[in-house]
């Protein structure tokens, strides 16, 4: 399968610098904006995303925004292949960095605020421990003896 690695270049060259400078232009509300962090992800999705594609009878790697361009065409074949080969790629790559993004960026807000209960972290046990729970079990269940009961001496 041949590779268009001058348009995968070209494409690369010109979207990394413009990512960046948007990155470094909103690097303040990102970290709180939701839209922000997906305007940074969607364009670097555009300017990293591959996709295989036939052209001209062969197979080709090339830049997903190429033939994304073909989902503006009024023949419908051609629309349904810039929207699979092309618009989706980019989509399923922007909708990953961006979830994936965002997860560590609410997980360290939550973190650095600290409100700890609310954080998205699936591996937090320390919530069960706190005074309100271990004063309902204790109301309930006053013969059970709690990890937090049981302070060093």
């Amino acid at each position: 399968m041949p590779v268009k690695t001058d348009l995968l270049a070209l494409v690369a060259a010109v979207g990394l610098p413009l990512t960046a400078l948007l990155w470094f232009v909103t690097r303040r509300t990102v970290r709180h904006s939701r839209l922000g962090r997906l305007a940074v992800c969607t364009l670097a999705a555009i300017s990293l995303t591959p996709t295989a594609c036939a052209v001209c009878g062969t197979r080709t790697l090339l830049p997903a925004i190429f033939i994304s361009l073909n989902s503006l065409s009024t023949d419908s074949e051609t629309r349904f292949i810039g929207l699979v080969y092309g618009v989706l790629p980019i989509v399923t790559v922007a909708a990953l960095a961006f979830s994936v993004w965002s997860y560590y960026a609410e997980r360290h807000r939550a973190a650095y605020n600290g409100d700890r209960a609310n954080s998205p972290s699936p591996f937090r046990f320390d919530a069960l421990l706190s005074s309100d729970v271990a004063g309902f079990v204790r109301q309930r269940l006053p013969g059970l003896s709690l990890i937090s009961d049981r302070s060093p001496k």
